[in-house]
Protein backbone atom coordinates (compact mmCIF):
# COMPACT_ATOMS: atom_id res chain seq x y z
CA UNK A 1 0.00 0.00 0.00
CA UNK A 2 1.38 3.42 -0.92
CA UNK A 3 1.63 6.40 1.36
CA UNK A 4 -1.03 8.25 -0.64
CA UNK A 5 -3.46 5.42 0.00
CA UNK A 6 -2.83 5.31 3.75
CA UNK A 7 -3.02 8.99 4.72
CA UNK A 8 -4.15 12.29 3.18
CA UNK A 9 -1.56 14.86 2.11
CA UNK A 10 -1.02 17.81 4.44
CA UNK A 11 -1.09 21.02 2.35
CA UNK A 12 1.81 22.37 4.45
CA UNK A 13 3.97 19.54 3.10
CA UNK A 14 3.32 20.36 -0.55
CA UNK A 15 6.04 22.41 -2.24
CA UNK A 16 4.68 25.93 -2.69
CA UNK A 17 6.40 26.20 -6.08
CA UNK A 18 5.77 22.86 -7.84
CA UNK A 19 3.19 21.19 -5.58
CA UNK A 20 5.18 17.99 -4.97
CA UNK A 21 4.81 16.14 -1.67
CA UNK A 22 7.70 16.85 0.76
CA UNK A 23 6.35 14.85 3.71
CA UNK A 24 8.33 12.05 5.43
CA UNK A 25 8.69 9.08 3.11
CA UNK A 26 8.34 11.17 -0.06
CA UNK A 27 12.07 11.32 -0.78
CA UNK A 28 12.02 15.12 -0.53
CA UNK A 29 11.73 15.45 3.27
CA UNK A 30 15.44 15.82 4.11
CA UNK A 31 16.29 18.64 1.68
CA UNK A 32 13.21 20.82 2.05
CA UNK A 33 12.92 24.23 3.68
CA UNK A 34 9.90 26.07 5.01
CA UNK A 35 8.85 29.45 3.72
CA UNK A 36 5.61 31.20 4.65
CA UNK A 37 4.37 28.06 6.47
CA UNK A 38 4.78 26.03 3.27
CA UNK A 39 7.60 23.74 2.23
CA UNK A 40 9.88 24.27 -0.76
CA UNK A 41 11.49 21.17 -2.26
CA UNK A 42 15.20 20.99 -3.04
CA UNK A 43 14.61 21.30 -6.79
CA UNK A 44 12.74 24.59 -6.38
CA UNK A 45 15.24 26.08 -3.90
CA UNK A 46 17.73 26.74 -6.68
CA UNK A 47 15.80 27.51 -9.87
CA UNK A 48 17.19 27.21 -13.43
CA UNK A 49 16.22 30.82 -14.26
CA UNK A 50 16.54 34.09 -12.37
CA UNK A 51 13.68 34.69 -9.93
CA UNK A 52 13.43 38.37 -10.96
CA UNK A 53 13.96 38.54 -14.73
CA UNK A 54 13.31 34.85 -15.56
CA UNK A 55 15.75 35.13 -18.45
CA UNK A 56 19.25 34.30 -17.24
CA UNK A 57 20.64 31.53 -15.03
CA UNK A 58 21.15 32.51 -11.39
CA UNK A 59 24.50 32.96 -9.69
CA UNK A 60 25.71 29.79 -7.91
CA UNK A 61 23.67 29.15 -4.75
CA UNK A 62 21.45 32.19 -5.42
CA UNK A 63 18.02 32.70 -6.98
CA UNK A 64 18.89 35.78 -9.06
CA UNK A 65 21.24 36.35 -11.99
CA UNK A 66 24.32 38.57 -11.80
CA UNK A 67 22.56 41.53 -13.44
CA UNK A 68 19.63 41.45 -11.01
CA UNK A 69 21.96 40.84 -8.07
CA UNK A 70 23.87 44.02 -8.99
CA UNK A 71 20.65 45.99 -9.62
CA UNK A 72 21.17 46.30 -13.37
CA UNK A 73 17.81 44.82 -14.36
Amino acid sequence: MTKAATQPLDPANLCRECGRDTSPGSGLWVNRIYSDSRAICSDCMYPDKCFMCEAKPPIDDEIVCEDCYNGEE
